[in-house]
């Protein structure tokens, strides 16, 4: 228990020295990302990927015989998703992580585009009861993505003071395991089993709304 305490503590501490300012600027990126892609996309396109996504849903066999969401199996799609984000930032000055952050907002607000009047319904109880857990892990994700990006880059400039990577990579390792892993369970859990009972809550008309991030 106390070794728990201690890896909870570092990566508290951590989290508020490095990740906290890029994470909120992840998160409003984000959200305009959504807003944007929402007011933009014409509704044809957004009709072709949400049918895209669909199929990838069934491709990836994420979905039961009964068309429910298996829980490990989203666990670890989602968790890929945050590792490949964070893992992007190895890439040296194009900031990919940023690319797939807005990516992921792009989409949701996308996807919300196609309900009109009723996508904050669709919001509320199709996106929200998973996201409250699923989007703080991706934009940590991505926050960490761009912490260990300016490192890179700060390493081939020589630059003085910057943070050795072998530093570095196991307080990311800690954020991903201490904060993502339980985020992305909790996220799981809901998006199997407590959204597919809110979307009921919308009748016919939120069959097709049970969208992942």
């Amino acid at each position: 228990m106390e070794f728990l305490k201690r890896q909870y503590a570092l990566c508290g501490q951590f989290f508020r020295e490095k990740l906290l300012r890029r994470a909120l600027w992840c998160l409003a990126a984000f959200a305009a990302a959504g807003l944007l892609a929402g007011l933009l996309c014409p509704q044809e396109w957004a009709a072709a990927m949400q049918e895209c996504f669909a199929e990838a849903l069934q491709q990836g066999e994420l979905l039961d015989e009964q068309g429910g969401i298996r829980m490990p199996e989203l666990f670890l799609h989602n968790a890929r998703t945050v590792v490949s984000a964070a893992l992007a930032g190895l890439v040296p000055f194009v900031f990919l992580p940023a690319a797939i952050l807005l990516l992921n907002g792009g989409l949701v607000g996308v996807v919300l585009s196609l309900y009109g009047k009723s996508a904050w319904k669709v919001l509320l109880l199709g996106i929200l009861p998973h996201g409250i857990f699923e989007i703080p892990a991706i934009v940590l994700g991505c926050a960490m993505g761009l912490l260990l990006c300016r490192s890179v880059m700060d390493s081939l400039r020589k630059k003085p003071g910057a943070q050795p990577l072998e530093k570095l990579f196991p307080a990311l390792l800690r954020v991903f395991l201490c904060y993502c892993v339980p985020l992305l369970l909790a996220a799981a859990a809901m998006e199997s089993w407590v959204t597919p009972l809110c979307l009921g809550l919308l009748g016919p008309f939120g069959g097709g709304a049970g969208v992942g991030i």
